[in-house]
């Protein structure tokens, strides 16, 4: 998601971007996660009904 004109590198672009694309993947584990737990949770409910 994240793009770093080449007449614009820095070592702090670089660093920036790459920090950026880190924390954006652990948001999207993170919510994946949570997504699949709550998906179980509301499945074992729902069989629980039948």
């Amino acid at each position: 998601m994240n793009y770093i004109l080449k007449d614009s590198i820095t070592a702090d672009s670089v660093y920036t971007a790459l920090m950026s694309s880190l924390k954006l993947k652990k948001t999207q584990l993170y919510l994946q996660q949570a997504y699949n737990k709550r998906k179980g949770t509301l499945l074992k409910a729902l069989r629980s009904l039948s």
